[in-house]
């Protein structure tokens, strides 16, 4: 007999929203807690490498910056990186983000800094006139328009995803609790049905369980394989097909690519279908 699944449209989580306004608060508590960060990490951390591939803290500084900048219209000059001497700028999007990072390799500490807190105050005060004259779209990546609410919660997962490589990097724990953190993880929560389904290729009504146990993010979720080959959040079950426990931080260094998914594998606690819990844990990457 087929299970009685309830799909869930509200992940349960806090701080998951779709106003603007609330959101542009947490981009700002966002952008603050990373430069925060990476003025913790000092001088003496600034060329210290961080778990994303190829960047230091200095580099994770100047990319944030050249996001917000390019966002809000502002244009560097025309550069050029040696790709050669960048075997992690392979192709694509990762050669289109290392431009402006590049270009600021050159500048001090204190001018790439400097840059950063403008651009900040420049973006926050951009953003509030936008939302105040009542645009529900914004200029997106690759100049495409954006829903204000999508667009917000994007830069927020980006920017606290690296405000993490840098404390990582700098030996600074913390942060992890914050707004932009549970944001962070509605997100990749919300990724987890389509993994299961267009992944993993579990089987219809097949259902996993992911049990995050922080610190700072707590949550349980099950996913499932609904009728139309749709993966979502579903209420719970009782004996899921397949569980993966970890930690908050292994959640996150696993979505974000920092570690490897054999290493990430090693570090779960996985239940249930070996193969299947296997599978979601090894491809939970949701970023370039």
């Amino acid at each position: 007999m087929a299970r009685q699944l309830v799909p869930l449209t509200d992940s349960g989580l806090p701080h998951q929203t779709d106003d603007p306004a609330e959101l542009l608060q947490a981009w700002d508590t966002a952008m603050t807690d990373f430069l925060a960060a990476a003025e913790a990490a000092g001088e003496e951390q600034w060329s210290a490498p961080s778990p994303c591939p190829g960047w230091t803290v200095g580099d994770l500084v100047a990319h944030i910056t050249g996001i917000e900048r390019y966002l809000m219209g502002r244009r560097d000059p025309d550069h050029e990186p040696d790709y050669d001497r960048l075997p992690h700028a392979r192709e694509g999007l990762s050669r289109y983000t290392e431009i402006p990072v590049d270009l600021r390799r050159s500048w001090s500490r204190a001018d790439v800094l400097a840059e950063a807190h403008t651009t900040h105050t420049d973006r926050r005060q951009q953003l509030q006139a936008q939302l105040d004259d009542g645009d529900t779209d914004l200029p997106g990546p690759f100049g495409r328009p954006t829903p204000a609410a999508d667009l917000l919660r994007m830069r927020i997962f980006d920017i606290w995803i690296h405000e993490q490589d840098v404390r990582v990097a700098a030996g600074l724990p913390g942060g992890l609790d914050s707004v932009p953190a549970w944001i962070t993880a509605g997100r990749l929560g919300a990724a987890l049905g389509k993994v299961w389904v267009k992944t993993v290729g579990a089987p219809e009504d097949c259902v996993a369980e992911i049990d995050v146990t922080g610190p700072g993010v707590t949550m349980t979720m099950q996913v499932a394989h609904l009728p139309g080959g749709r993966g979502g959040q579903v209420a719970p079950v009782p004996d899921p097909d397949a569980t993966v426990r970890l930690s908050w931080p292994d959640m996150v260094a696993l979505g974000a690519g920092r570690v490897s998914p054999q290493e990430g594998a090693e570090r779960a606690v996985l239940g249930g279908d070996a193969d299947l819990a296997r599978a979601l844990v090894t491809n939970l990457a949701v970023t370039p």
